[in-house]
């Protein structure tokens, strides 16, 4: 049936409101419009299995489009409006048939373009008969060691992440989300847009002014706010010692990123409200998840949720007793199956369904999963891992230490060293840091470098992009 079929027969309220973004619009004027953005396809020539390329902010029209081609079989590839020349990589690894775009100032190759502006709605589209195993999605992930990989998402993929989420948060019809989250991401599409409609909830975007949010928190008629852990430290920096209530709100989520324990901490303090930390993937979608009734443990990312099998299992790829650290394997209705064009990526990650993540982690007695760092993260230093969360946590804990990245750089001595980026107050004593680490943890552990820094990069979700420090700082000292 394809998963847009599905969600339109959860519709039971259709008067009611499906979205906002400066006016309301009906889940009623949303099927019009997704069936007038299939007509507007259907002119173009795009049919099932076509790749319908879309670099267009978070707007009504991304919405109507992405439905749209979900109706009619057609493949959606979401792209970062950031995006510049790597643009030209995604069209032709995707073989995308048509690119539409909000405005462009750089040459594109070999496929048909269309600016938004010329988009028209003029006609309507039947959906057409999509199967569960048909492709839904293209989305590329981080091309860190090597060409960016396009995840091969089915609609089957996309329900079975936004089913578990569905029944594991409680959603209700009467729920309203705050949405702050780019739509081209997963966490914003799938974990938080697809999951509302799937509810016949609302949803009110927002863009992400701490101000503005703040207001709409503590107006009563919020009930669910998903966010990155970037986004809370902005918010909680913002408010100060100032109180607001946001009793209203059931529900706050973080993911895309781990959430440190001091922004926790704050929060709860701060709002008496305890974050629900999650785990997900692209290729996964979302597997892990605290529970919404129960306990959520602080760093851990909870229990599997859905169908979802997860082990942890040894370099040799054994499973690993509770308490012992390795990578984390995934299974189920949630997980890819291939890369696009990648058979060699997608012997080495995907092997008897099983999906090996490049997360390291561990489970508890009781069940709750902790992840520790990726595992190209690993540190090996004079023969010994180290694992950098372990590490950042306890910096994060000094006062005048904002935010914090520890990596590893190669090292003539000790094969890789220890080095600690830091944002913080100035004038800090960086020999009271590595006095103060000395004290709590091996000496082979404690950082030989500690750089002081403005800014970290990071990638559209706020998430600090390792990969880069370590070319900043691999030079020195080899």
């Amino acid at each position: 049936m394809g998963f847009y079929n599905r969600l339109y027969k959860r519709w039971d309220s259709l008067e009611k409101c499906a979205f906002r973004f400066t006016d309301d619009i009906s889940y009623k004027d949303l099927s019009r419009q997704v069936s007038a953005a299939a007509w507007f396809l259907e002119q173009n020539n795009l049919s099932k299995g076509d790749v319908l390329a879309l670099q267009l902010p978070t707007c009504s029209e991304f919405v109507f489009l992405t439905l749209a081609a979900l109706s009619r079989g057609i493949v959606v590839l979401p792209l970062n409006p950031s995006y510049k020349e790597e643009v030209q990589y995604y069209l032709d690894d995707s073989k995308a048939k048509l690119f539409i775009v909000q405005s462009i100032d750089i040459p594109i190759k070999d496929v048909p373009i269309c600016l938004l502006q010329d988009v028209l709605w003029q006609g309507s589209m039947e959906a057409a008969e999509v199967h569960d195993e048909d492709l839904a999605f293209l989305l590329y992930t981080s091309g860190t060691t090597g060409e960016p990989k396009g995840a091969c998402i089915t609609h089957k993929n996309v329900e079975a992440t936004v089913e578990a989420l569905f029944e594991s948060w409680s959603w209700e019809s009467d729920d309203r989300m705050l949405h702050v989250l780019p739509l081209f991401h997963i966490h914003g599409l799938f974990v938080g847009f697809f999951t509302a409609l799937w509810a016949n909830a609302s949803v009110e975007f927002q863009k992400f002014e701490p101000a503005l949010v703040l207001k709409r928190l503590e107006s009563g008629q919020i009930t669910v706010f998903m966010g990155v852990p970037t986004l809370y430290y902005r918010l909680l920096s913002f408010l100060g010692d100032t109180r607001v209530d946001v009793s209203a709100v059931r529900l706050f989520t973080s993911g895309s990123a781990p959430l440190p324990v001091q922004i926790h901490q704050h929060f709860k303090q701060t709002f008496s409200k305890t974050i629900l930390e999650r785990y997900g993937m692209t290729e996964v979608g979302i597997v892990l998840s605290n529970p919404y009734i129960g306990e959520r443990r602080v760093g851990s990312v909870g229990f599997p949720i859905g169908d979802t099998v997860v082990e942890v299992r040894s370099k040799e790829e054994n499973p690993l007793c509770d308490g012992e650290i390795g990578e984390l394997w995934h299974k189920g209705s949630s997980v890819i199956t291939e890369y696009l064009n990648k058979p060699q990526q997608t012997a080495l990650t995907i092997k008897n369904n099983w999906l090996k993540s490049g997360d390291l982690g561990y489970r508890d007695q009781d069940g709750y999963f902790y992840i520790v760092g990726r595992a190209r993260d690993l540190i090996i230093s004079g023969g010994m891992n180290i694992y950098p969360r372990e590490i950042e946590k306890l910096l994060l804990d000094l006062d005048g230490v904002e935010a914090v990245a520890v990596i590893g750089v190669p090292d003539l001595e000790w094969g890789e060293r220890v080095v600690a980026c830091l944002i913080g107050e100035e004038n800090f004593d960086s020999e009271h840091l590595k006095k103060v680490l000395k004290e709590t943890m091996a000496t082979y552990k404690i950082p030989k470098e500690v750089h002081w820094m403005r800014a970290f990069p990071r990638n559209a979700m706020g998430k600090i992009q390792k990969s880069k420090l370590r070319k900043i700082f691999s030079s020195q000292g080899e």
